[in-house]
């Protein structure tokens, strides 16, 4: 089978609209799963250059983003993840240049997944509850799996063999690098960055408990 996954957050605006500077979209990501013969291609991918969680986690670590994602109320570009709380935005993907690629492609993911689902920004939703709509295909009922998953290896090989931009960073598909770190992960367990285990400890001292020393020793 093949799969897509529409998902917004209605109750969320955090990115500008093309042309924009104030934020009125949620980061609407897509998800697909697309079978090949040597396993999955996962496809996981926001509207917005960058994403709210992103934000969060270097908001934690008192960084800046590498690139000017954001937008600033003044209208100028930023990398600070500060701007959000202060009436900035994400830029779609594209940004300031070619943004409406990645407006499109929010608005496709917020009005699928919010015009199907019933639960949108009409309803005057608050907070992180999702907006999902999900598709799923039956190669057989089409073409045939034969022919979509030779299609679809052929096409992966290819990408796989195109001449890297950067030799020590070759092209690789989408999922590949996540899929091993789940297979680490079952074997080893999970990798926690010291920023996560510091936030856990806060919790398990507002619950009266501390962390087993095996979760602070997987910190990296």
């Amino acid at each position: 089978m093949a799969g897509v996954v529409f998902t917004s957050s209605p109750g969320v605006a955090t990115v500008a609209p093309f042309g924009g500077a104030s934020p009125v979209l949620s980061p609407a990501p897509t998800g697909a799963a697309l079978p090949i013969r040597q396993g999955p291609i996962l496809i996981d991918i926001s509207a917005s250059i960058s994403t709210n969680n992103a934000a969060f986690a270097l908001k934690r670590q008192n960084r800046r983003f590498d690139t000017d994602c954001l937008i600033a109320p003044d209208v100028t570009p930023s990398n600070d993840p500060d701007i959000l709380a202060a009436g900035g935005a994400h830029l779609p993907a594209g940004g300031i240049d070619h943004g409406q690629k990645g407006f499109g492609w929010g608005l496709m993911g917020e009005i699928l997944s919010q015009g199907l689902s019933g639960h949108g920004r009409i309803d005057g939703a608050t907070g992180m509850l999702n907006a999902v709509t999900i598709q799923i295909w039956n190669p057989e009922a089409f073409a045939g799996t034969e022919y979509f998953l030779s299609n679809t290896t052929t096409i992966a090989e290819l990408c796989r063999a195109a001449t890297p931009a950067n030799p020590a960073r070759p092209p690789r598909l989408p999922g590949e690098a996540a899929l091993k770190r789940l297979h680490r992960a079952q074997q080893g367990g999970l990798e926690l960055t010291p920023d996560l285990v510091a936030a856990l400890e806060k919790v398990a001292n507002r619950c009266g408990t501390t962390l087993p020393w095996d979760v602070k020793d997987r910190a990296q």
